[in-house]
């Protein structure tokens, strides 16, 4: 694993599964808010995952940032966020029958971006974590 990176078998490619995060229709996919960071993620049958993990993670920003390297530095950045938090990490879902699937979302400033991803992705973290309880 690079430094900023995030390992391999927890990395989201699969591009159905991403569409159908973005899918407002669908009523299976769920929103959690807190700060910059907002993270939509779904419940996916184990059988149709092929994985073993129990959650599968992408990371991605709103549209209308200019600039390929200001999008590449927040992505970094929201992966190396994620990756130091990880005894926050959704390790179990109430359903051992399902993974996790989500993406975690930048919607803030690009000026900002290197004080608040920091800052609020425990937060949001910690928020996925108490909707799964439920």
């Amino acid at each position: 694993m690079k430094p900023l990176g995030l390992p391999r078998e927890i990395r989201l490619k699969r591009k159905k599964w991403i569409q159908s995060l973005y899918d407002r229709q669908d009523s299976g996919v769920f929103t959690i808010t807190s700060g910059s960071i907002r993270i939509l993620y779904r419940l996916v049958a184990r059988e149709m995952a092929d994985s073993r993990v129990p959650f599968q993670a992408g990371v991605t920003m709103v549209r209308g940032i200019r600039g390929a390297t200001v999008r590449n530095r927040i992505k970094r950045l929201l992966r190396e966020a994620f990756r130091l938090n990880a005894a926050l990490w959704p390790l179990a879902t109430s359903d051992t029958d399902h993974i996790l699937v989500f993406m975690v979302m930048y919607r803030g400033s690009t000026t900002e971006a290197a004080t608040r991803i920091p800052m609020d992705m425990p937060h949001a973290l910690r928020k996925l974590q108490k909707s799964l309880q439920m």
